[in-house]
């Protein structure tokens, strides 16, 4: 393991490429891991919040947090599972079947997912005959997969864990790292120990969020502890080159209010670089992204976004104000927008957060059916990249009242 030089808990070394080239950019406000909600008040507000800094690495480009957090402490018990997100089913089942096709996979190939959570997206490889196994290191995630049919390994992806896989498979066909390797602190180590469960014909698909895209609407609140670094397709190009990889394919996906796959092979593999690849670079390059001025101007903007939602909420009578959403990326948004001490309770569908209170917040999470209707209270959606989606969830259950979508930009409206 290469081990990362730590200066009061902060990293010295680029996460990628190893070099002193940190250009720190931006300061975020402190905030606790997002996703810890706790079934008492007392233990959510005895949460401990931590700092969180921007940085860009001059050498290679890739964006990251310099700050060491404690995956354990994340991951162990991490409540999240695949199948509360909104359409991320119907996403996963899109991959798949375009992986399947365009690598030509055949029912006696081994399919590995590594950070499988729930097998949400192993299931559709296991409905069509796959031999399939996830790799997850949360004890909760790893028993509901395992219950719902999915060969679940309850491991980190370490040397060990390598050792499980080559020991009791053959080497993968298809290695899939979905919303993955950004959560994982050292992504050279992590590709040394993915050289060893791969020949020729494996390919890896790698799927993350896209911050070039996600910036440019202001979603800000994909920063945070669990995400340690923000891939591109020039910094992934550069880890690929550096470590006997080769980045065959890339493409942009509509998720998560902006997502990107990455298609890698061995350096010694026959298969060809697509287009692809050389026209993102491109793109990359026009957007600038390589400059610090690109991060700094939504650091700018947040600023004055927060102020603008906060002055508005201030202007507007009511009664009692309730966040809608409960996950990682509002906890971000609310300790970022200093807005804990104006929501009365978060409601939300997801019953693994129900009953939960937020982490150092304190603030209860509540049935979004019971949200209720009371005119003279006020409603913000926190998990605001799903507004379509919440509002139809709403108008289900015959909401009726007012709402702020706070960003791209904050906006008031009625729904009566």
């Amino acid at each position: 393991m290469i081990v990362l030089e730590v200066l009061v808990n902060e990293i010295l070394n680029c996460r990628g490429c190893q070099e002193t080239s940190l250009d720190k950019i931006w300061r975020l406000t402190d905030s606790p891991y997002g996703d810890l909600f706790k079934s008492s008040k007392i233990e959510a507000l005895a949460i401990e919040s931590f700092p969180m800094t921007l940085a860009l690495c001059s050498s290679c480009s890739l964006l990251q947090i310099t700050q060491v957090t404690d995956v354990k402490e994340q991951y162990d018990f991490y409540l999240y599972n695949s199948k509360v997100t909104n359409g991320l089913n119907n996403f996963y089942s899109q991959i798949a079947n375009r992986l399947i096709i365009e690598n030509d996979i055949s029912k006696n190939d081994f399919v590995l997912d590594i950070g499988s959570n729930d097998g949400s997206f192993l299931s559709h490889f296991r409905d069509q005959g796959f031999t399939v196994l996830g790799i997850e290191p949360a004890k909760t995630c790893s028993t509901i997969a395992t219950a719902n049919g999915i060969s679940t390994f309850n491991s980190y992806f370490d040397s060990l864990c390598v050792e499980y896989i080559l020991q009791n498979y053959k080497i993968p066909k298809l290695i899939s790292l979905n919303y993955t390797l950004a959560n994982l602190p050292d992504i050279k180590e992590i590709l040394i120990l993915l050289k060893n469960i791969m020949n020729d014909g494996s390919v890896l698909s790698i799927i993350t969020g896209y911050h070039p895209d996600q910036f440019s609407v202001n979603m800000f609140d994909y920063i945070g502890h669990d995400h340690l670094t923000y891939l591109t397709v020039k910094s992934m190009s550069k880890l690929c080159f550096t470590n006997g990889f080769k980045l065959i394919d890339v493409s942009r996906v509509e998720h998560k209010g902006g997502s990107i796959q990455f298609m890698v092979t061995l350096d010694s593999s026959k298969r060809q670089i697509q287009s692809s690849v050389s026209q993102l670079l491109q793109r990359e390059e026009w957007l600038r992204i390589s400059d610090r001025s690109f991060y700094s101007d939504l650091k700018f903007r947040i600023e004055n976004l927060s102020q603008e939602l906060r002055e508005m909420i201030n202007t507007i009578s009511f009664n009692r104000l309730h966040g809608i959403g409960a996950s990682i990326s509002t906890t971000y948004f609310l300790n970022q927008f200093e807005l804990n001490s104006y929501i009365d309770n978060l409601f939300d569908d997801d019953k693994n957060k129900i009953g939960k209170f937020a982490p150092r917040s304190g603030i209860e999470v509540l049935p979004l059916e019971k949200i209720g209707s009371k005119l003279e209270d006020l409603n913000l959606i926190l998990a605001w990249q799903h507004t379509s989606k919440i509002i139809s969830r709403l108008k289900e259950i015959k909401f009726k009242g007012r709402l702020i979508i706070p960003l791209p930009k904050p906006k008031l409206i009625e729904i009566y």
